[in-house]
């Protein structure tokens, strides 16, 4: 084992399956990381002695949310909102995004992910414009993350 080079790192940005700035799977690319999720968490932890490690993901699934195409979007249909503009993300209100992002921290923890970083939480508004208030929706939202963070990494 090498030495102590970081108690923690993000995997950021490009690690996920996306197609025009959508996600399409909650699976890692692994044209980039051949070894899987789990064998990339697995090689920074053993050979680079890294202590956590986390992913990074945004609060709408990628930055224009995800693939209404994909097979995510058919799987998780129940748990997505359709914008104005035909963007899906994780339902805002009631609960309704709470699987969406419980199963996607849950395949990361499963790989042996300790946290997340999730960006673009300033977007909201851009999503639910006309169809839901803002302050519901982001409560809503930060509620639906927030629960599944707490029930997946403590």
């Amino acid at each position: 084992m090498r030495t102590l080079l970081s108690v923690g790192t993000i995997v950021d940005d490009g690690w996920q399956l996306e197609e025009n700035k959508k996600l399409t799977s909650f699976d890692i690319d692994r044209t980039k990381f051949p070894d899987g999720m789990d064998g990339m968490v697995s090689k920074l932890k053993t050979e680079f002695g890294v202590k956590w490690v986390g992913f990074w993901h945004t609060f709408h699934g990628y930055w224009d949310g995800v693939d209404p195409h994909s097979k995510l979007a058919k799987q998780y249909r129940d748990s997505l909102f359709t914008s104005i503009t035909g963007s899906m993300i994780p339902h805002p209100m009631d609960k309704l995004g709470y699987n969406f992002f419980n199963d996607y921290h849950a395949k990361m923890k499963a790989a042996g992910a300790d946290f997340v970083k999730t960006d673009n939480q300033s977007t909201m508004s851009a999503y639910t414009m006309n169809r839901l208030p803002i302050s519901f929706a982001m409560k809503g939202a930060q509620t639906n993350l927030q629960e599944s963070v707490r029930d997946n990494f403590g």
